[in-house]
């Protein structure tokens, strides 16, 4: 919050750049969300194919000697930063802030990072099932190329899905999203020609420093999801239920 603070005090348009709110699907998926009625339920996960972690990590994920692994070196962490934090956001972008949060997590043999990490969060728009896991299965997911990211929001008048690509195979693979509307009883298929999230990101983040403005996503999204993790990790290490205490 020190830094958003200080954006704030000198009138500086600040951004944490989560580009999967950039994403099409996603960008459709929160348009119909008003169609869904009460919100009853969201399932939310990113299992991401690492290789073979639980029975034989490589040395990505091992320390040697008295230095961390590289992926603790590199990243700061294991999967819960490095794929959970996007879809934290993205729970957050899509359903709104959660007021209490029971977490596990679990760390593959050898290694000095998290594996799996895993939630149920409970606020004002139902139960949010939240789950990030490394895996080594590289047929399973949307397109079958081990990638198996999806949402599922379900509401008292239908239901919402969004199937996503591979982070950096948006090249060639685009995300899709899927409506049920219970009152006409039809589903419908948005489907979306592959397109970079970082670069319409950075295209809007542009457009407002440009304008001195904040528009496209508030500054306070970093922080919101630092505030998640440090939830989940204290709810995984106490094995109780934790208040997410917002500052802001």
């Amino acid at each position: 919050m020190e830094i958003v603070t200080a954006a704030r005090a000198k009138g500086v348009v600040f951004f944490t750049s989560y580009m999967k709110r950039f994403m099409p699907a996603v960008e459709k998926a929160k348009e119909l969300i008003p169609r869904l009625g009460r919100i009853l339920t969201t399932h939310i996960r990113a299992h991401q194919c690492w290789g073979d972690v639980w029975t034989a990590p490589g040395s990505f994920l091992k320390p040697t000697g008295d230095q961390p692994s590289p992926c603790k070196a590199r990243l700061g962490g294991g999967i819960l930063l490095a794929g959970g934090s996007h879809i934290l956001d993205l729970m957050n972008h899509l359903v709104g802030r959660q007021d209490q949060v029971f977490a596990s997590m679990a760390t593959p043999p050898g290694s000095d990072v998290d594996g799996l990490a895993a939630a149920m969060f409970t606020g004002p728009k139902g139960v949010v099932h939240w789950e990030t896991i490394m895996h080594g299965h590289t047929g399973v997911g949307y397109l079958h190329d081990g990638w198996d990211e999806r949402v599922e929001i379900v509401g008292s008048a239908g239901r919402l899905e969004i199937l996503s690509n591979e982070w950096n195979h948006f090249d060639t693979k685009a995300a899709l999203c899927i409506h049920y509307d219970n009152a006409t009883g039809t589903s419908t298929e948005y489907r979306f020609a592959p397109v970079s999230p970082f670069a319409r990101a950075v295209a809007a983040f542009c457009a407002d420093i440009a304008a001195k403005r904040q528009t496209v996503q508030s500054s306070i999204t970093g922080y919101e999801v630092d505030e998640m993790i440090w939830a989940i990790q204290e709810s995984a290490a106490s094995g109780k239920a934790v208040k997410i205490g917002w500052k802001t």
